[in-house]
């Protein structure tokens, strides 16, 4: 599923974080010039090039160090969708929507760094104690960062050449920081997190407040994961966690055209909800961390291949799947250690397969 959903947000004052675990720490500012290119998931591509508007001028931007408080972002987001069974077709070709993904002509991610944020504050806007984002989850998610570039899956997705003949080379970690900060109050209410709940606008201020915080701006080599606890909600427009996403990426454009890298990672399981599991299977003896694990790479694949996916888009398919989504909940043969089906750095993770345009079919293994 993917959507169109403009949301400004005012983004506040940099936060006192902790550096838990970090790789590196290099501040680059970059220029972007950048432009606009809508996106409708629900027709074909003709219809899609009928109906393109005319792009905008390009602008050049260079990001301050610190985001200036009364700049606003815009977001386009494509979410992962809740499991459902039934999901797997019975033919060879087990891809869903409409293979083969095709190039529309933007950036993938030569290099991406991959940073955490654990936002974990005392409460939650009802009151209720944050549970959920454990030391031990923590850990797993680090760790997957640091070994992604060794598996499989990832080298699945080296095949799909950006503009300027760019080809995905390597994925890393480069830290993980906690915030509690309190969440705001009041801005939205979803079906199973009542009034724990989070806009896109908050993710995005989360995202460039941590990133500017450390010194940090605009960057197509960068992602910013954005962790909340169980029982957090979000919602994008109208569209909110465990009903319509179990989360989402996409590019958060400044006014000038600047685009930070950010996905909204929702805790897998809420108190009432399970939907964005999908298996019971846990090589590291931890089902919330190895489900969460699963989907991060869900994420992470999607961003190297269609980074700025609504802005300046690059590969996904006639329905408007990209990599994650034409595989989502199919996994590979469980050969590694405790039922993995990819393997880094000795460690043994189980993540839904990828679409791949050589094999014709979804893979966690290189073509």
């Amino acid at each position: 599923m993917v959507f169109d959903n403009r949301v400004a947000s005012r983004v506040q004052a940099p936060p006192k974080t902790q550096s838990t675990d970090h790789e590196g720490g290099e501040s680059r500012k970059q220029a972007q010039s950048m432009k606009f290119r809508p996106f409708l998931a629900t027709i074909g591509v003709a219809a899609l090039a009928a109906l393109a508007l005319p792009a905008a001028a390009a602008s050049a931007h260079v990001a301050p160090a610190v985001q200036p408080t009364a700049a606003h972002y815009t977001s386009r987001v494509h979410v992962m969708k809740p499991f459902k069974k039934g999901l797997v077709s019975p033919f060879a070709d087990t891809r869903k929507g409409s293979p083969p993904l095709l190039f529309r002509g933007g950036p993938v991610m030569k290099v991406d760094k991959n940073y955490a944020i654990y936002w974990k504050p005392a409460r939650l806007q009802d009151g209720s104690a944050v549970t959920g984002l454990a030391s031990t989850y923590q850990a797993l998610m680090n760790r997957w960062f640091k070994d992604a570039n060794f598996t499989g899956v990832y080298a699945t997705t080296k095949q799909y050449g950006g503009s300027g003949g760019v080809h995905p080379q390597s994925t890393s970690f480069g830290a993980a920081y906690i915030d509690t900060t309190p969440f705001p109050t009041g801005h939205c209410t979803t079906r199973y997190t009542g009034a724990n709940c989070l806009t896109d606008a908050d993710i995005q201020a989360e995202a460039r407040k941590i990133a500017a915080a450390h010194g940090f701006g605009n960057s197509n080599a960068r992602i910013w994961f954005v962790f909340t606890p169980k029982n957090e909600g979000s919602c994008s427009g109208s569209s909110c966690s465990y009903t319509e996403y179990c989360a989402y990426h996409g590019p958060s454009v400044d006014s000038a055209g600047g685009v930070l890298l950010y996905a909204n990672m929702p805790y897998p399981v809420a108190s009432s909800v399970s939907a964005c599991t999908g298996t019971t299977v846990s090589p590291n003896h931890n089902p919330e961390a190895d489900a969460g694990i699963s989907i991060v790479s869900h994420e992470q694949m999607e961003s190297v291949t269609d980074p700025q996916v609504n802005y300046r888009s690059a590969w996904y398919d006639a329905a408007g799947y990209e990599n994650g989504d034409e595989c989502a909940y199919q996994y590979g043969p469980g050969v590694y250690a405790g039922g993995g089906d990819v393997s880094g750095n000795g460690h043994s993770y189980l993540v839904q397969s990828e679409g791949d345009n050589a094999q014709r079919d979804c893979s966690v293994t290189a073509p």
